[in-house]
């Protein structure tokens, strides 16, 4: 933190950047430095801030730097963001909307009023391949809006839904039956992208994955891997 404007010039031309959070055993940056640090990446594309508690007002002092012209993946894993973080969180997102590979904003208590509230951005990212949502506070009625995206994003290879309410049942299967989901919309648009996907996509609901049309692996989340 004390010497870190010495090194800001070395992160000009940096592509990808991962700071972590105040679980290690390292003293965290503070958001000054971070801002610092972005301010000079000029060719930026991924982030990684995850674990690290920036917050909602974290998220709004970084949000002119999050939108660099060059990022591809965003990465705010448990960051401490919240439903309050919405109007940033659009802000962002409409300036990365033709660029975006990957959003993850999973383990942050965004509920389903957050995901109504960014869903028209989310719409018009279509380049979207990875999107992790697990843990952010979903309910069933998220079904209907995500049912809604799921069409908007037909580069979609993996959407990751584990560890939300969605009243649904966990039968150890890949495939789940529409009846034992609250919206079949979301189950058949679900299907339609899978088929324009060739069959590559794989989605995480609780502790099933459902993969393509037929889906053999009904094991854990896990949800810490990254995608290939």
């Amino acid at each position: 933190n004390t010497h870190i404007h010495q090194y800001t010039h070395m992160c000009t031309n940096l592509v990808a950047l991962h700071i972590g959070g105040q679980g290690s055993t390292d003293v965290p940056m503070n958001l000054v430095n971070i801002a610092r640090i972005l301010d000079c990446c000029r060719h930026l594309q991924y982030i990684h801030l995850d674990d690290y508690m920036i917050g909602d007002d974290g998220l709004a002092q970084l949000q002119p730097l999050l939108s660099s012209p060059s990022m591809k993946w965003l990465g705010l894993h448990q960051t401490g963001l919240t439903r309050e973080c919405a109007p940033v969180m659009n802000h962002i997102l409409q300036q990365l909307q033709d660029r975006l590979v990957k959003l993850d904003i999973s383990r942050n208590g965004l509920s389903d009023s957050c995901l109504q509230d960014v869903r028209s951005t989310l719409s018009h990212c279509s380049r979207l391949e990875y999107v992790r949502l697990q843990d952010v506070s979903l309910t069933s009625a998220s079904l209907p809006v995500l049912a809604s995206l799921l069409p908007r994003w037909p580069c979609l290879r993996e959407l990751h839904l584990a560890r939300n309410d969605f009243n649904v049942a966990q039968p150890r299967m890949a495939v789940m039956p529409e009846s034992q989901l609250v919206d079949p919309m979301f189950m058949g648009n679900l299907q339609s992208v899978a088929t324009q996907s060739g069959g590559n996509l794989t989605v995480e609901f609780r502790k099933v994955q459902w993969r393509g049309e037929v889906g053999e692996d009904d094991g854990e989340d896990g949800d810490d891997d990254e995608p290939a």
